[in-house]
């Protein structure tokens, strides 16, 4: 018997309220369908002097360098308790859930993100989702969540 490949949902977040709603659709659609969530942190962009990514002493030594799914543990390291306890939440309620911390907050590094991981679904708060034109090359099925 052939396992299906895991498909993913990306949901964009910050640590604000306001983006529950986001998380909340995240953990439905990944407990219906079954994928893996990642909790794609805008808010944790890089300052001029440091990335918001764990260095590669947090992430157990240069050789194994930072992967591409943080888990809560990993968010804890780098010092991104809010994110990790949003991951812990949905791997509570069943979801295969994990973090991402990107460099910078523009659809570029999304886009190239979930080409990466092989997403299928962004999410994001009607305010800061990226318009299905700015992902149409993407092949992504694009959500605005209403923040209510």
């Amino acid at each position: 018997m052939t396992e299906q490949p895991t498909t993913t949902i990306i949901a964009v977040v910050d640590d604000e309220e306001a983006t529950d709603p986001v998380v909340q659709r995240a953990t439905e659609l990944g407990l219906e369908r079954g994928t893996r969530v990642v909790l794609y942190d805008v808010g944790a962009t890089a300052t001029p002097l440091e990335s918001p990514l764990p260095t590669e002493f947090a992430s157990d030594g240069p050789d194994r360098g930072v992967p591409p799914l943080l888990t809560a543990q990993d968010l804890d390291a780098a010092g991104q308790p809010i994110l990790a306890g949003r991951v812990r939440a949905l791997s509570e309620a069943g979801v295969d859930a994990y973090g991402w911390l990107p460099e910078k907050d523009d659809v570029e590094h999304l886009t190239e993100y979930a080409r990466t991981l092989g997403a299928t679904h962004v999410l994001a708060s009607t305010g800061r989702a990226p318009s299905v034109g700015d992902l149409a090359d993407a092949d992504l099925v694009v959500e605005a969540v209403d923040a209510g």
